[in-house]
């Protein structure tokens, strides 16, 4: 008989159950105003896959267990009307929404998560198995969380490369207006995700090996260090990568890749960062044309 209360910094209200009338009719408004006054490409309903259960004894509700099951109800009653893109996400989620953003939390290095898992649990006894982009990679589409996933540097670059996922550019007006280094950024990065990741995006993840024993292999530092997580070879449908997720050149595959760096192939296409250059990429499109650009990224 009491309510749930909720606060996420100064922001504060109350945990609602979807099957209410009142919640229905609100969040049917709020689509609408997306659709038709503001219409968007991609509805972004914050942590629709995030959210726990919860015992929901509203009498609305059909049972008490039904309180995820509302927000379910909620995503495949709007995803008739406009694509969706949702916090985090799981499988049952994947099945309504478009985009997942945040499906690694405590593996890769973004700006929400400074303390990694890989600081916490024996060096020798994990490696990365993306078991997201195993089962639904081909159905939704996938970036860093919403909030940290703002792609600053080579490594967060990395990362996402090695993970078939999207980017993030981030910038405020103030900073674009007066940084060159922020304007090449987002030149840098919107040329990566139209030519590279579309590539990727939406296929099949049919090969993958995480292999961190160049990591075990050096001197200089701990494994558990944050600026080496071995190497990655992936294949996304026809997109094979080789990824460099250290800070020192790496060969990988006979490529020699510079820090944090990566050789991404497809038919009519080829991107590399490779040791010779440590600051340029480049890429080639179906036309043949050679783009050369530095990112503007930073190396950690």
């Amino acid at each position: 008989g009491t309510n749930y209360h909720e606060a996420w910094g100064k922001n504060h209200g109350w945990t609602i159950t979807y099957w209410q009338p009142a919640v229905q009719a609100a969040n049917r408004r709020t689509v609408t105003a997306f659709t038709s006054q503001i219409p968007v490409d991609l509805l972004f309903q914050d942590q629709c896959g995030a959210r726990g259960s919860r015992l929901d004894f509203n009498p609305a509700s059909p049972t008490p267990m039904a309180y995820v099951e509302g927000l379910l109800a909620m995503n495949e009653e709007d995803r008739v009307r406009v694509p969706l893109g949702t916090e985090h996400g799981w499988d049952r989620v994947a099945d309504n929404q478009v985009g997942l953003f945040g499906l690694c939390g405590g593996t890769v290095p973004q700006e929400l998560t400074p303390t990694l898992l890989k600081n916490t649990l024996p060096p020798a006894t994990w490696e990365m198995e993306p078991l997201a982009a195993w089962l639904m990679h081909e159905k939704a589409l996938f970036w860093l969380h919403d909030l940290g996933g703002n792609t600053r540097t080579r490594r967060a670059l990395a990362w996402q490369l090695a993970l078939g996922y999207n980017l993030i550019c981030r910038i405020d007006a103030a900073s674009f207006a007066t940084s060159p280094q922020e304007r090449e950024r987002a030149a840098g990065l919107g040329l990566l995700q139209r030519l590279v990741c579309s590539r990727i995006a939406g296929a099949p993840l049919c090969a993958w090996r995480h292999d961190r024993a160049p990591l075990f292999a050096r001197t200089d530092c701990a494994p558990t260090e944050g600026r080496d997580d071995g190497v990655v070879v992936a294949q996304w449908g026809d997109v094979h990568c080789r990824v460099n997720l250290g800070d020192v050149p790496r060969e990988v595959e006979g490529v020699r890749l510079a820090p944090y760096g990566f050789h991404i192939q497809a038919p009519g296409l080829l991107a590399t960062a490779l040791a010779e250059d440590v600051h340029t990429i480049r890429i080639v499109d179906r036309d043949g044309r050679e783009h050369l650009f530095r990112d503007g990224l930073s190396l950690p």
